[in-house]
């Protein structure tokens, strides 16, 4: 049962948990990561998770809002009708102590499952440093794959941990397999029987999931690039890479990855600094922080040349010059849904495109979250 109590008081809503009150004035809920699932938008958010039924792109609107007992969500994944989410108490997208899953099969009644909380023998020495959490005990990246909830933890003794976890009849969480990884690991995408495992200077690894769910690591490979994050599909892995600006694997059983892309071995400059990517049909989405700000590449992909960007787009062309921090200016998730992209902006909210075949953008339709909905 979730024990919080929602009040809404005049302007703010008051969010009674175990741990005390949260206050969130009115037009101040914040978006971070999104997912598109069956004709819904679901929205990592300060408040926890907002649902949004964006079925008609122009008319998007709220369908659920479901408030966190345990602060805010910074990254969302979803499959059939699970959420996993991780909770940032510490206003970080990329660590978190805590994941909390749920149960979305009625997308407009969000229901708690389970949470995980890392093992306080696994929290070792958080700091701050330069608004970058050092530390160990943190979950980095979680993923849902085959009904199973996968996790990226880094863990103290120098090194990473990919884990699977278990979710009873009776909503415990717990640890079912693990296995170590390399120490640089930053995040993971699952497919089939593989996981791809970025691992920034330290190049690629590959995990490979048994039959029965146990996890076995290959060494890494360095290939000279930055891998901030991977995208496998059948046996091919597409990386965004903050370097190279992006590079693809061709997979084989057993075998270290076979590098596919690069054939002159230069860097793409259009790609350089994007460390999400997207795949959808034959085109792929990177994004990243360049020297121009938010940037937006639709590609094609083509071995042994690699990625063909066929579309460029700034924050700028997009958002206009927009005031305060860039944190707050710049686009934070992004999903893609047929030739509908999605992206979370800070002080924007959610805005839905729509993707031509000549790879440009066409506003579609907004929603501006308020506290008061």
């Amino acid at each position: 049962m979730n024990n919080f109590i929602p009040v809404i008081a005049g302007a703010v809503i008051v969010l009674v948990t175990a741990g005390g009150m949260q206050w969130y004035p009115n037009n101040s809920i914040h978006y971070n990561d999104i997912t598109v699932h069956k004709g819904m938008a679901f929205i990592a958010a300060d408040h926890g998770l907002d649902v949004i039924n964006v079925s008609r792109p122009g008319t998007p609107h709220l369908a659920a809002r479901f408030f966190s007992p345990h602060g805010g969500t910074g990254r969302i994944h979803i499959q059939d009708y699970l959420a996993v989410l991780q909770c940032t108490d510490q206003g970080r997208l990329d660590y978190s102590e805590k994941l909390l899953v749920l149960d979305v099969s009625r997308p407009h009644r969000p229901r708690m499952i389970s949470v995980f909380q890392t093992p306080k023998e696994w929290i070792d020495n958080i700091i701050v440093i330069d608004d970058d959490f050092i530390g160990s005990g943190l979950i980095r990246s979680v993923r849902i794959h085959a009904g199973r909830i996968y996790g990226l933890l880094a863990i103290p003794n120098s090194h990473s941990r990919l884990v699977s976890f278990e979710v009873t009849e009776n909503g415990k969480m717990s640890i079912d397999r693990s296995c170590n990884i390399d120490p640089n690991a930053i995040d993971f995408h699952i497919q089939g029987h593989r996981a791809a495992i970025a691992c920034g200077w330290k190049g690629l690894q590959i995990v490979t999931i048994g039959a029965t769910g146990e996890l076995n690591p290959q060494a890494p490979i360095q290939y000279g690039g930055f891998c901030c994050e991977p995208w496998i599909e059948n046996d091919t892995v597409y990386c965004a890479d903050e370097a190279l600006g992006g590079t693809a694997f061709h997979l084989e059983n057993n075998t270290p990855p076979v590098r596919i892309s690069l054939g002159d071995g230069k860097p793409n400059p259009r790609l350089v600094s994007m460390n999400r990517i997207r795949k959808a049909g034959d085109r792929f989405f990177f994004s990243g922080i360049t020297d121009t700000g938010w940037t937006l590449s639709i590609t094609s992909f083509s071995p042994p040349s690699g990625f063909l960007v066929k579309s460029f787009i700034t924050s700028r062309k997009l958002f206009g010059n927009e005031s305060g921090p860039v944190t707050e200016r710049e686009p934070i998730g992004m999903a893609i849904d047929g030739n509908r992209l999605f992206l979370t902006h800070r002080q924007q909210g959610l805005l839905i495109f729509e993707v031509s075949s000549a790879d440009q953008l066409s506003l579609l339709g907004r929603f501006q979250p308020r506290s008061n909905q």
